[in-house]
């Protein structure tokens, strides 16, 4: 197996130890660390090199949040050199009561769940033996936050699907919300085929505000995952996943089934038509 690569953004630096507690779990396989970090930080560039003396430290513009560093970085290097890339950044505290898939994303839940794959060496050891053992395994992460034919913000789904477009890909929007996994490290060679740059992203960062271009590259993170044909799986909680597949699925057979079975409509002369099964068993002129 070649290297792992890792990249963090550091953008909160008071959670580094967090980070350097998972980060421990990914021993003893061999991985090169880059860390990302908007401003210069004396002491906590010490407590990384003390940590991993090899790490990489890059201080990067404050721009497109935690996905502008992690394009840039792709860009520097050579995926080929790499079996696995993991993607971490800092995750702030929920303040207020936000869910996703229905489960509470509150204090640091959200955060936790993008971890989860870290959380023990035990843990990381089954990732790479389920990559391994899969060859249609793309990208891992918490089905929790991995949404599924995400419907979302009009504007930002929108702009998405035009950008899949000039890709080539075609595929529902399947991604990680929080944008943490690890994944195939070829399967993001698109990224570099794309020649992004930073004023791609916007200058002003706004907390919670979605539709901008990085959370465009959000989405797609996961959805050329699907389609360059691979899957993303939470490898961990495997009824939780299949559950969850399978109430998405009957959501969309009975919203197929129910517009078979029950159509009302007015025409354009003002009468109420309702048909079951096709069959038209009402037509009202509506006063």
């Amino acid at each position: 197996m070649k290297d792992i690569l890792v990249h963090v953004h550091l953008y909160y630096v008071e959670q580094w130890d967090f980070i350097e507690k998972h980060l421990k779990n990914i021993n003893p396989y061999k991985y090169k660390l880059f860390i990302t970090m908007v401003k210069k930080d004396k002491e906590i560039e010490e407590k990384i090199l003390n940590f991993n003396n090899n790490a990489k430290i890059i201080i990067t513009d404050n721009i497109g949040y935690d996905i502008w560093p992690f394009i840039n970085l792709i860009n520097s290097i050579n995926l080929y050199d790499y079996s696995y890339i993991i993607k971490l950044h800092t995750k702030r505290f929920v303040e207020q009561n936000y869910s996703l898939n229905g489960f509470s994303m509150h204090g640091y839940k959200w955060r936790d769940y993008l971890y989860s794959f870290l959380k023990s060496k035990k843990d990381f050891q089954k990732c790479i033996k389920s990559f391994e053992k899969d060859e249609k395994l793309g990208m891992i992460g918490n089905f929790k936050i991995t949404l599924k034919n995400h419907k979302g913000d009009k504007n930002t789904t929108e702009k998405t699907k035009e950008i899949m477009n000039k890709l080539g890909y075609n595929s529902n929007i399947n991604y990680i919300a929080g944008s943490m996994f690890m994944v195939r490290a070829e399967l993001f060679n698109f990224i570099k085929a794309m020649k992004l740059k930073k004023e791609n992203f916007p200058t002003k960062l706004i907390s919670g505000i979605s539709g901008t271009f990085a959370h465009n590259m959000e989405q797609i993170f996961g959805i050329c995952i699907i389609a360059q044909g691979y899957k993303i799986e939470d490898i961990f909680s495997f009824w939780g996943y299949k559950i969850q597949s399978l109430i998405l699925a009957f959501s969309i057979f009975l919203q197929y089934f129910k517009k078979f079975i029950f159509q009302k409509k007015i025409t354009r002369k003002g009468k109420l038509i309702v048909k079951i099964l096709g069959i038209p068993i009402w037509n009202y002129k509506i006063k």
